[in-house]
């Protein structure tokens, strides 16, 4: 019952008489309309009753009891009509308590005497706290007892609770803009400045605690607002002895940690300087500007001129024709010769930097030697360094490659649907992230969860996974298939094969992107925004210490906790895989049967190892659909997920499938056994073979997607053994779908799939997925970081959200093409010519 609470030694702690005498005296000089700041104060002041619970039921009576016995029921405790005089503190406090004690019942047994006696001076001595945040803590302190205007932004920028606790509202951010504008004024009646004023500093803690007896475990993220002399040591400090101390409530083991590395102030952000990593990238990014400025400028000029010059041969007469032609023709010759063509597909680049047919011929193609012009003489030698010098800058054009990025045009002898497929699926990647990355944000997760784990449709969100081993397929498959074709027109004969350059144009193809975005985003992202969660030192502290591991392309060897640019994972397998793959392109094209053997023997072997491998270290189900601790747990996705003898598989399924599209396309397949007939260019399959190939490709994907619905629900148990099998094998079954989707579209059984995937306008979009797939992140984590505060989803707000960053990505990507991208791809065509 209530009433042994009501006994003359039930007590209370300091802080929260100091707080309920402040509502005493802002209840004195307030209006009934500002009852809603009181009930935000009150529910701070006795937050800690509440989260001791027993139960989410007995958390909810409590709390409900509170609000509705103080400030809603007819039975109220007469707040406003409070005289101190007939109704002392000490029964004030006991009403509050027994209002709701008689609801909840969640005090301790025994509580501690009321300690009036102890000062805020000796709390904050205690705190183990620098000297200059407690002189500043004691003047803040002081000022919130008096009611000071200039303090009230400091306690009113602390986050609070919200709706929807019960269903994980537990990140309270606070106002962090208010925080930071927010000021000590300590003046006397004349306006003059009596001591030192200081500014806030908005701190980010996580409050973790563990009830043995009530058996909860609570995790609160909590925006906090300090004096800007407090580090965030000394919050983490005294916020723990504030709490233990206030705490009348058994509130268990409480931890506090920082949830950023430091307190964010105003006048920090002002002092703060480049970095001279920043400066150097600052100064690359400069020189890049001007680069795309003057090489425009020529672009246009002499674009100018070769109009003019045409215009001024059609117009002239006859007799004088022969010159002007010649004036057009030297003014077109020398446009050509720098390079720029609309019809010059040359820019393309794009996810996985295997080119299209039309521009991976440049792959393979015998070095181009142009005639030297011979001579002497400082004119001669400084016109030529001039050429030499407007070449390079005309690779930087804007007008040119912007055109050839644009441009909707496709080689009859390219791959068409290999565009749309790419597409599709870092589209797919971006959903995958929006969700991922976006739920720091969600206030609503344990209404969530359950919701989507039981909606069949969601099952291709979690399954977002295998789109990267879409783009595993596509890698090898055209790298099989363009390098198959070359050997053709190259007569068979390996030793033609400029094996250095194959090399070095992947890797100048993929690296020199890449570094730009690496380096801008190590030295540059931390001062592009700011915000509550955003990493003021930059996002991925390790970029500065491991850059040279994504350079070579080995950080997938090691932790993702400490692997720079997390995702680039993708990369370092796809170069790896890339790097092995003449072993057995080359046998493909010497010896078939030998080559495809070897292939099947490689996939079998990672995935028989994979399956070894989960059935000797326990791991259930890594994959899509599931929903147990497996699929986020952090050492799978270290000795499973990133590692290249486990991914192996789908690049070579389609390598294969590279090397059986170019059988079916070569004039030289004959085979009366093979039901196929020659229509336009393509292999016409007979309509069983299409209709098989059709409904295993959709049978094998769709069980991917869908067919551990009952697992993921918990409805279906799965034994490890057949937990491993499922590992080992349902990536290879996904790829195997996707590899008979482009086998069939590419070879004229496609249909209305084929049509749709080889639309001109995934032409573009495909050649801006390199740059999307590398900067898309950056975009998702700089956005949800600096949002002010948590909000509920519904099922409309990650569809939003995606539509957002997939637009703001392809956009970013469309720039970043055009000043990294486009350019180097034209400056390495300049250096082999």
């Amino acid at each position: 019952s209530a009433e042994e609470y009501l006994q003359p030694s039930t007590k209370v702690s300091f802080l929260q008489f100091k707080m309920l005498q402040s509502l005493q005296a802002m209840s004195w000089h307030t209006k009934s309309n500002h009852i809603v700041c009181l009930s935000l104060l009150a529910i701070i002041a006795w937050q800690p009753y509440f989260i001791a619970a027993e139960s989410k039921s007995a958390y909810t009576e409590a709390l409900l009891g509170f609000v509705d016995n103080v400030f809603l029921s007819s039975n109220k405790v007469p707040l406003t009509s409070y005289n101190s005089n007939d109704f002392s503190m000490d029964q004030l406090i006991r009403k509050l308590s027994a209002a709701s004690l008689s609801r909840g019942g969640i005090f301790r047994e025994n509580l501690d005497n009321l300690d009036t006696t102890r000062t805020l001076d000796e709390l904050l001595e205690s705190a183990g706290i620098g000297e200059n945040c407690t002189r500043d803590l004691k003047l803040l302190g002081e000022a919130v007892l008096r009611m000071k205007g200039w303090a009230l932004p400091f306690i009113d920028s602390i986050g609070r609770p919200q709706a929807g606790l019960l269903n994980g509202a537990t990140t309270w951010l606070g106002s962090f803009d208010q925080c930071l504008a927010a000021g000590a004024n300590f003046t006397d009646e004349n306006g003059t400045v009596e001591s030192e004023q200081f500014s806030g500093a908005y701190c980010l803690l996580q409050l973790q605690s563990w009830s043995d007896k009530f058996k909860l475990k609570i995790l609160i993220t909590i925006g906090t607002c300090w004096p800007d002399s407090c580090s965030i040591r000394d919050a983490v400090n005294a916020t723990k002895n504030l709490a233990n101390f206030t705490s009348v409530v058994d509130v268990g083991r409480l931890d506090v940690r920082p949830a950023a590395p430091d307190c964010r102030s105003a006048a920090g952000a002002k002092t703060d300087s480049l970095e001279p990593g920043a400066i150097a990238m600052l100064a690359i990014l400069s020189l890049i500007a001007v680069c795309l400025i003057g090489g425009t400028g020529i672009d246009l000029y002499q674009r100018s001129r070769s109009r003019s010059a045409a215009a001024a041969a059609a117009k002239a007469p006859v007799q004088a024709s022969g010159s002007a032609s010649s004036a057009a023709a030297a003014v077109a010759a020398e446009a050509a010769a720098v390079g720029y063509n609309a019809d010059n597909n040359g820019a393309n680049n794009d996810f996985d930097s295997s080119e299209t047919a039309g521009d991976e011929e440049a792959l393979i193609a015998a070095t181009v030697i142009h005639r030297d012009n011979r001579g002497g003489g400082a004119g001669i030698g400084c016109c030529r360094c001039w050429g030499g010098l407007k070449s390079i800058l005309l690779c930087f054009s804007v007008r040119t490659n912007a055109a050839k990025l644009m441009d909707q045009r496709q080689a009859s002898s390219s791959l068409r649907c290999v565009n749309g497929i790419r597409f599709i699926s870092m589209s797919w990647v971006i959903l995958g992230h929006t969700y991922m990355v976006g739920l720091i944000n969600a206030s609503n997760l344990g209404q969530l969860v359950p919701q989507w784990l039981n909606d069949w449709t969601f099952q291709a969100v979690l399954n977002a996974t295998v789109s990267v081993d879409t783009f595993f397929v596509l890698s090898g498959l055209l790298a099989t298939y363009l390098f198959l074709r070359e050997l053709d027109r190259r007569g068979g004969q390996l030793k033609r094969i400029n094996w250095l350059r194959f090399y070095l144009h992947r890797y100048w193809r993929l690296t020199a992107p890449y570094m730009l975005v690496l380096g801008a985003y190590t030295t540059l992202a931390q001062y592009l925004y700011d915000g509550p969660r955003y990493p003021r030192n930059g996002f991925d502290a390790n970029c500065r210490t491991v850059w040279w591991r994504n350079l070579l392309y080995i950080n997938n060897f090691f932790s993702m906790r400490d692997m720079c640019m997390s995702w680039s994972w993708y990369l370092a397998n796809d170069m790896q895989f890339y790097a092995v793959s003449p072993l057995f392109m080359t046998l493909m094209a010497k010896r078939p049967a030998l080559g495809v053997a070897a292939a099947m023997l490689a996939i079998v072997a990672s995935s028989v190892g994979l399956g070894v491998y989960c059935t000797l270290a326990g791991i259930g189900v890594f994959g899509p659909g599931t929903g147990g601790e497996e699929m986020w747990n952090r050492d799978a996705l270290d000795s499973i997920y990133i590692r290249p003898w486990f991914r192996i598989g789908p690049y070579l399924v389609g390598s294969l499938a590279g090397m059986l599209t170019h059988r079916l396309l070569s004039a030289e397949l004959v085979d009366a056994r093979f039901p196929y007939r020659r229509q336009r260019g393509s292999l016409r399959l007979h309509w069983s073979v299409r209709l098989l190939g059709w409904a295993t490709a959709a049978v094998l994907c769709l069980s991917v997607l869908y067919g551990l619905f009952d697992v993921q629900r918990g409805l279906v148990v799965l034994s490890q053994p057949v937990a491993s099998l499922y590992n080992a094998t349902f990536r290879l079954a996904w790829s195997i779908g996707i590899a008979w989707v482009v086998v069939a579209c590419c070879t004229g059984n496609g249909g209305l799939v084929s049509e749709f995937l080889s639309a001109g306008i995934f032409a573009p979009l495909s050649r801006l997925s390199y740059c999307a797939y590398l900067l898309h992140p950056v975009i998702i984590i700089a956005m949800e970081t600096a949002r002010r505060d948590t909000f509920q989803w519904n099922s409309w707000t990650p569809v939003g959200n995606f539509l957002a960053y997939l637009a703001t990505s392809y956009g970013v990507a469309f720039g970043a093409s055009l000043a990294f991208e486009s350019p180097l791809i034209a400056l390495e065509r300049l250096a082999v010519e």
